[in-house]
C-alpha cells in the first residue's frame, strides 16, 4: 500500500490551549485532524473554500489554508496552515482573530519539534 503523498508541508505545529481542551473532552487527538488537514481533506468548509485551498497551495501563495473539523463533543476545531510563517496553529474559531492579529505573531515557545507548543 502506498502512502499517500502529503499536500503541503505543516511547519511548526502550535495547538491553543482552548482547542486542546476541547480535544480532549472529546477524547480526541489533534494528530487526527493535522492528518486529514495536510492530505487535503479540509473538513467542513465549502466546495469554494476547498478550492480557494487547492489553488493557494498549486500556486505556492503565501496565504493561509484553513480546515474545519467537528469533534465528538460537537465542538468546531479549525487548522490554519500559514504557508508563508511555515507554521499550523489548532484552534477554536472564535480564537482566529486573536491568534492571527497583530498581537500575536509567532508561537510562544520555541521547544523542540517534538512537542506541542501552547498559546
Amino acid at each position: 500500500m502506498n502512502k499517500p503523498k502529503l499536500k503541503f508541508n505543516l511547519g511548526k505545529i502550535t495547538i491553543t490551549l482552548f482547542a486542546k481542551l476541547s480535544l480532549e473532552r472529546s477524547g480526541q487527538k489533534a494528530e487526527q485532524f493535522l492528518n486529514l488537514h495536510k492530505k487535503g481533506n479540509y473538513g467542513e468548509i465549502s466546495a469554494e473554500e476547498k478550492q480557494c485551498n487547492n489553488e493557494i497551495i498549486e500556486n505556492k501563495a503565501n496565504k493561509k489554508v484553513l480546515s474545519a473539523y467537528t469533534t465528538e463533543f460537537n465542538e468546531i476545531i479549525w487548522v490554519v496552515t500559514d504557508l508563508l510563517e511555515n507554521t499550523t496553529t489548532v484552534l477554536l474559531p472564535r480564537e482566529y482573530d486573536f491568534i492571527f492579529d497583530k498581537y500575536v505573531e509567532k508561537p510562544i515557545s520555541n521547544s523542540d519539534k517534538n512537542s506541542n507548543d501552547y498559546i
